[in-house]
């Protein structure tokens, strides 16, 4: 009968509804669980770029401490160095300007390319050396002064070993991190 068609209907349209909220239901727990993935990604940013900014802090403290403890001996030689590398840098960048020849781009690329190698291979184990200092401060608080000498020692090492491998052309703004760390801040006047 009639009463019974639109009963059907109702209880139809009645299921339709409860299927909808159960699929709305579901998209929001989706939605919810993915904002509550996001924000721990988020908080899990800050925190690494807060890490990353202590350490940042301790190896500006430990590269000024052994910066003050070998000032005298190493003065004069980082400002030589420094200064011979702004006038490669120069020399290079003057004569790219006027005219560079096929020969000279493939050694200048080649140049590039050892020194940003170069360059990795330092950051990743300075990096390193970070994790390694890291993990051994939490394990053994009394040799922490110690393994900033090391590090920063082993740091001097890499920049001397790319400081000695001759003529480099290096620009961009790795080039001009490899500049900045050769040259020490405190003290030189240019």
């Amino acid at each position: 009968s009639h009463e019974n068609q639109i009963h059907v209907l109702k209880d139809n349209a009645e299921l339709e509804l409860e299927t909808i909220r159960k699929a709305n239901n579901r998209k929001i727990q989706e939605i919810v669980a993915e904002r509550i993935v996001f924000e721990t990604q988020k908080r899990e940013m800050e925190e690494e770029a807060r890490g990353e900014g202590r350490v940042r802090e301790v190896e500006a403290k430990t590269k000024a401490g052994v910066s003050l403890t070998h000032a005298k001996g190493t003065y004069l030689v980082n400002k030589v160095k420094g200064q011979q590398h702004v006038e490669e840098i120069l020399k290079t960048a003057d004569i790219g300007a006027q005219r560079i020849t096929v020969e000279a781009d493939k050694k200048a690329y080649v140049s590039i390319r050892e020194s940003e190698t170069g360059l990795k291979v330092a950051e990743y184990q300075a990096g390193a050396m970070v994790v390694s200092a890291e993990a051994e401060a939490e394990a053994a608080e009394a040799l922490a002064e110690k393994r900033r000498y090391d590090l920063e020692w082993s740091r001097l090492e890499v920049q001397k070993k790319i400081a000695n491998n001759g003529r480099k052309f290096i620009s961009g703004e790795q080039g001009q991190a490899i500049l900045d760390a050769l040259i020490p801040k405190a003290g030189i006047k240019t």
